[in-house]
This record gives structure tokens, sequence and C-alpha cells, in this order.
């Protein structure tokens, strides 16, 4: 039996801030108002500064990001904005099994995640390997698979070599 190969596993490199956060947002506050929703500034603030971060958002990280430029912007706000984010599928909601919930873009390309138990940090990556042994058992079950998602969760490198010093 030939010696079998290593899975290609490529951490998946954290998107580059969006350059088009704005016109995503643009996008996004044109199809809430055709859903009869209001549009705020303080609203199109947070849905631009959630789709421009280059990383997976908890509600109080993105809150951060917000009041840099409306500094009067309440946590309910970002909240409430993220949930009407979701529920009209512009954004995803991970629980980690952390403190928070973090949010990511719904449009996000399939990706898997390593979540860090000692420090929260998520690593998203990608494996073919692991990608055709899902769909082999979906197949071999007879099975149509319409969503997946896996999570591994460890600790992080620089965490292991803190806790090794």
């Amino acid at each position: 039996m030939p010696p079998r190969s290593r899975p290609r596993t490529r951490v998946a490199p954290p998107p580059a801030p969006r350059a088009h956060a704005g016109q995503r947002a643009a996008t996004v506050a044109a199809s809430l108002r055709d859903a009869g929703l209001r549009r705020s500034r303080v609203r199109d603030i947070v849905v631009e500064e959630f789709f421009a971060a280059a990383q997976h958002m908890s509600v109080e990280a993105l809150l951060d990001r917000v009041r840099k430029r409306a500094p009067e912007t309440g946590l309910s706000t970002v909240y409430r904005t993220l949930k009407v984010l979701v529920e009209h599928g512009f954004a995803a909601e991970r629980d980690f099994g952390g403190a928070h919930t973090l949010f990511e873009p719904a449009d996000t390309p399939h990706h898997d995640h390593a979540v860090c138990v000692a420090c929260g940090r998520v690593i998203e990556f990608e494996d073919d390997a692991l990608e055709a042994i899902q769909a082999r058992v979906a197949s071999s079950l007879g099975f149509e698979v319409t969503a997946h998602r896996l999570e591994l969760y460890g600790r992080c490198p620089s965490c292991r070599a803190h806790a090794a010093r």
C-alpha cells in the first residue's frame, strides 16, 4: 500500500480590510430599506465597520471600532444592528463556546475554525483533504450536505509556548 500523502492544510489568511466596505454597506442599507427598516447614520457606520473588519467580531469589539467614528453609540445599537444583519442573511453568528458570540459576513468563502481555549483566538483554515473526507462520508450515507462546519478546540502555538515556560 503506498504511503498516504499528507493533507494540504492552508491557514486561511485573514481577509484584507475590505476597501469596498462602503459599497457593501450601501447595498445592505438598500436591502434593509426595501425590507421596511429605517436607515440611520449610526447603523450605516456599524455596517461599514463590520464589513471593513478583517476578523471575526464580537459586539464589544465592533462597538470599539464604531465609537471612533460615532462616540455616542451604545452597545444595544451595535447588537441590534448585528441581529438585523443576521436575520436578513448578511452576517453569520458564530458561537465558539467563549464569553462572546462572534460575527462574520455571511458571504465569506467557506472555511473551518481552530479555536484556542486559552486566549480565544480563532484561526480560519481550509483543508481540501478534510473536505473530500466529508463529501465521501456524506455520499456513503446517501446524505445531501447543504452546509457544514468544523471547529477544532485546543491551545494555539502562543499559549502552548507560554505554558511551557
